[in-house]
């Protein structure tokens, strides 16, 4: 049994075709190849310890495989391999499309030295009218600075001017999606510029009394900005549709009148967001 043979080894040899797919409705060449990679390591490596085994099979597995593997040998020794240099070298190796979850790797081990190359990524997406990466994006939410958030604001409010939709892969749609993993105050203008958006994207259940009710991005949106500044004008996600967004229209208010300025006094870097605006 494959599965079970990767399950006592915590080592992945057999890589399924599809989602659907399982090794006993593989082609013959699928479970011959995983059979024979699994002989092919034993051979070599039964007699070994946990952490040459792991060495062997780190630059055969396929991508995230050697993810996974690279995490196991240096939770047994850190000093065993020199993982930015490896993971650099991969990535120098491996197609464009991927190189967002190399810069997510090295970023794990305090290494940001892909982040320009995420930033020219995305320029060069746009640029050229590509579909952009989320995860390259996410990569800038997560570890850019307020030129970064400058930009992102400026193509969230292009791509939402030209009628992009939220399930469309435009900027965002990604920012979007990924603004309830980040806790960097600087998305908070991007958040703001995003709560006109009303349309419903979803449902929630409440209870067996209330049922589902419809949510937004500007829910969503709303819901964060809650926990950002701490400021709420008695928004409710329970409530219906009418009385949400009349709080979300009160909080409007609130920003514009002096929350924004409480924002920047407590986080004066969010500033540098907001100074693309007409008049700053």
């Amino acid at each position: 049994c494959v599965q079970c043979i990767e399950r006592i080894l915590d080592m992945r040899f057999y890589q399924p075709s599809s989602t659907s797919a399982y090794l006993s409705n593989e082609k013959p060449e699928v479970r011959e190849k995983a059979i024979a990679d699994i002989r092919s390591w034993w051979k070599e490596n039964s007699r070994k310890t946990p952490l040459e085994g792991y060495l062997a099979r780190l630059e055969s597995a396929t991508r995230y495989d050697r993810f996974d593997v690279l995490e196991k040998i240096e939770k047994i020794d850190t000093k065993a391999v020199d993982s930015a240099a490896l993971l650099k070298k991969w990535a120098a190796k491996d197609e464009r499309a991927t190189q967002p979850a190399y810069a997510a790797q090295l970023a794990r081990r305090g290494d940001l030295s892909m982040l320009p190359a995420m930033r020219q990524m995305l320029k060069d997406d746009l640029a050229q009218n590509r579909q952009v990466s989320y995860d390259c994006i996410w990569f800038l939410m997560y570890h850019g600075g307020v030129a970064d958030y400058q930009f992102l604001r400026a193509e969230t409010r292009k791509s939402m001017a030209a009628g992009a939709k939220l399930g469309s892969m435009s900027v965002w749609g990604a920012v979007y999606g990924g603004m309830g993993s980040t806790t960097n105050s600087l998305i908070v203008p991007i958040l703001v510029d995003l709560l006109p958006q009303r349309e419903a994207s979803g449902s929630r259940w409440l209870s067996q009394e209330k049922g589902s009710v419809g949510f937004s991005c500007a829910d969503r949106c709303m819901e964060t900005l809650i926990q950002f500044t701490g400021h709420s004008e008695s928004y409710d996600p329970a409530e219906a549709e009418e009385k949400r967004y009349a709080a979300v229209d009160r909080w409007i208010a609130w920003w514009d009148k002096e929350g924004r300025a409480e924002f920047v006094k407590k986080h004066p870097q969010v500033q540098g967001v907001l100074s693309g605006e007409t008049g700053e």
